[in-house]
């Protein structure tokens, strides 16, 4: 059948007792959530600029098979990751990318099989929540079930303030020493070549023009940057996108980079007036009428009462996929006690 992938095809009666295909069948949102996550993950490749960072994971990830990477919003959890993926991809391992839940990675696990499972912000948006379902005890039966599987390799990725969260309140974490499989992504701790490394790498494989580029040349700019306190990749990406400074002329450029580098809350003005959509906006506004800070049934009450005075249906689907993509980046999720708040990100 494998040599006829149209006899199969036809006559669904022969891969109706397939193994294969019927898993594939079962399980094809996972297998296509894979497939496409990794032609982006080939895409972005040309940016990456392999630090110690690299090595440094996948000697941890080598020596106990799973590694969580964790640091602050911007730091680059998730391309290092990513191209950890993509290193183990070209070695010969299939990619399971996780995208809500551990039982994915169960569905499609293939004993005989090379796999790499990619879980990114797994203790993010409404995942704390699962704790109390035990979904804490899912991931450490599969980071069990796999240390001894040289098949095997488990990336996870989570903000530094939301895995000790995690800890606080889950025993089983604390029990099994997650600290051994965490691996603290440092912008800080970068070297300056490393950092130039990164920053070269955008500048060369963007679409700015050579107008543009000659500005960070000139009495060697491109030093303020590398040597910047705000210094962090998602900062580089947002200076050398060409699309944020299209209606502006080269001349002005370095001033906008400047401002940029020194302001960085000008990256999320962007995110805010150019990516949300008028939900996720509303949010964001009740949260700062709120003091920056709002309790999570309060926020979904009120949201509520905005639409509906505007004669608009909203759903509770809606505000889960909002929170979902604002967590992380422009807002933060907080367990305190038995409520959740959530908090402008700073």
């Amino acid at each position: 059948l494998k040599a006829f992938p149209d006899i199969e095809r036809n006559h669904y009666k022969l891969w109706l007792t397939s193994t294969n295909t019927l898993q594939i069948l079962l399980n094809q949102s996972t297998y296509l959530d894979s497939e496409w996550g990794l032609e982006k993950i080939k895409k972005f490749s040309k940016y990456y600029a392999k630090t110690s960072n690299h090595d440094e994971a996948k000697d941890l990830l080598e020596k106990v098979h799973s590694v969580i990477i964790s640091g602050e919003p911007g730091a680059g959890k998730t391309t290092l990751a990513e191209q950890l993926c993509l290193e183990y991809v070209l070695c010969g391992f299939e990619l399971v990318i996780i995208e809500d839940d551990i039982k994915d990675a169960k569905n499609v696990f293939n004993k005989m099989g090379k796999q790499i499972f990619y879980f990114d912000d797994f203790l993010g948006s409404n995942y704390l929540e699962g704790i109390e379902n035990k979904e804490d005890s899912k991931i450490m039966k599969f980071i069990e079930a796999i240390k001894d599987d040289d098949n095997k390799r488990f990336i996870l990725t989570s903000r530094s303030s939301i895995l000790n969260q995690g800890r606080n309140i889950s025993a089983i974490f604390k029990n099994k020493n997650l600290e051994q499989r965490e691996y603290v992504l440092d912008v800080t701790e970068l070297e300056d070549i490393d950092k130039a490394r990164i920053l070269y790498n955008h500048i060369y494989f963007s679409q700015l023009n050579e107008s543009y580029i000659e500005q960070l040349y000139i009495d060697k700019r491109y030093l303020e940057i590398i040597n910047h306190k705000n210094f962090n990749p998602r900062l580089i990406e947002f200076i050398t996108d060409v699309q944020r400074f299209d209606l502006i002329s080269s001349a002005e450029y370095w001033d906008k980079v400047e401002d940029s580098i020194n302001n960085p809350k000008d990256i999320w003005e962007h995110v805010f007036h150019n990516q949300l959509k008028e939900y996720e906006r509303i949010l964001i506004f009740i949260i700062v009428y709120f003091g920056n800070k709002i309790a999570e049934e309060v926020l979904k009450a009120t949201v509520k009462k905005y639409f509906i005075s505007k004669n608009i249906l909203t759903t509770n689907i809606q505000f889960d996929k909002a929170i979902k993509t604002l967590s992380g980046s422009l807002i933060t999720r907080v367990i305190g006690g038995e409520s959740i708040f959530f908090e402008l990100f700073n």
